[in-house]
């Protein structure tokens, strides 16, 4: 069977598919699955795909970029649904947390937040919308700032 190993890292290290490679061999897995921003670095996937690694890609997209297996999301109506969802459970004030404006995803998932605020007659608050990156620590941060 599979198992599902989670490995948490800095996804603009320049030296990421080394430590990707090394994880994969070290661990014997049989491939990884990359969640944005790292499905979205062309140079890491031509990087891992030249040493062999199986990899399926998440990605934020309207076409088939046809260069390897992937599972599309639609990071606008997941971003909607989650809003909404907020938004009838009774809340006023629902935060954004901005995962950097060079990844596809970010700016999809906010497109998401901002439609639904403005159907249920809400309007974004941009204290509420917090800039960072797709880091762990920037997600942190970012949570600590909206729930003080």
């Amino acid at each position: 069977g599979f198992g599902l190993q989670i490995h948490p890292c800095d996804s603009s290290s320049p030296l990421l598919a080394d430590e990707l490679a090394d994880w994969v061999q070290r661990s014997r897995l049989a491939g990884l699955v990359l969640t944005a921003p790292m499905s979205e670095r062309r140079d890491l996937i031509q990087a891992l795909t030249a040493r062999g690694i199986k990899l399926v890609r998440i990605i934020a997209a309207t076409e088939d970029p046809a260069d390897g297996a992937c599972v599309f999301v639609d990071d606008r109506e997941a971003a909607y649904e989650i809003t909404e969802h907020l938004i009838q459970l009774g809340h006023q004030r629902i935060g954004f947390l901005w995962g950097g404006s060079s990844h596809r995803s970010s700016g999809e998932r906010y497109a998401g937040y901002e439609a639904a605020l403005k159907d249920y007659g809400m309007t974004v608050d941009k204290h509420l919308v917090v800039q960072g990156d797709y880091t762990f620590d920037d997600g942190f941060r970012g949570a600590r700032r909206l729930l003080a």
